[in-house]
């Protein structure tokens, strides 16, 4: 697979798709509405019904809500613990001589969280493929069905990047931020003396106020 954006083709998935190395997935998740009175926006649905009634050979599925998000929050998708992610990669067999490439149905998100993951965790040989199983269907190419067969186990060491996920101290930090610009806000737009006039860029009218901005520590 030749460098770039961390796609790859439905041409060049079917050249490698017998590698030993190879490790792909259905990553297919489905947001349904929920009941009327229920306090949550949507259900998630695993996509293992369409995976079993058609993937591309050799692919196990992965449930992002089930396995892959943090098991002690209502909120949705939320990254877990780097321990659990370890160990849930591993179960379906990627290691460090692993290449992944990750698919959806209908829409790319789902492979594309995945890969992004999988980048925050020192993890690069990851692929999302081009068009999806979409694609690959309307390409007429193999399909099996079924129930995933799996990988064998592997070890699956995580190396934590910084900067993909914001975490609880990010949000934080964040908050901080934001008050002090709104604090700096206000005070450019209070005049500073008798007869004073609210600070303003050149050419704004008496409405369009500067905001001094300015980052907390």
């Amino acid at each position: 697979m030749r460098e770039r954006s961390g796609l790859i083709t439905s041409a060049e998935l079917a050249d490698i798709i017998d590698q030993p190395d190879l490790r792909l997935f259905d990553c297919t998740t489905y947001l349904e509405p929920a009941a009327e009175g229920s306090n949550v926006p949507y259900n998630v649905v695993p996509g293992r019904h369409t995976y079993e009634a058609g993937h591309i050979p050799n692919a196990d599925f992965l449930d992002l809500q089930g396995e892959f998000s943090d098991p002690g929050t209502e909120l949705r998708f939320m990254m877990p613990e780097v321990a659990q992610l370890e160990a849930a990669f591993g179960r379906h067999g990627i290691g460090a001589t692993s290449r992944v490439v990750l698919y959806s149905i209908g829409t790319a998100m789902w492979a594309t969280r995945f890969w992004w993951m999988l980048k925050s965790l020192g993890f690069d040989d990851a692929w999302v493929l081009d068009g999806g199983f979409d694609k690959w269907k309307a390409e007429g190419r193999a399909i099996e069905s079924g129930p995933a067969k799996g990988y064998q186990p592997a070890t699956f060491t995580a190396k934590p990047r910084s900067g993909y996920f914001v975490g609880q101290a990010g949000r934080a930090r964040r908050q901080r931020r934001s008050e002090h610009r709104r604090r700096q806000c206000t005070r450019s737009a209070i005049p500073q003396g008798p007869g004073a006039e609210p600070v303003r860029p050149a050419g704004a009218d008496s409405r369009q106020l500067q905001c001094v901005g300015g980052d907390a520590a």
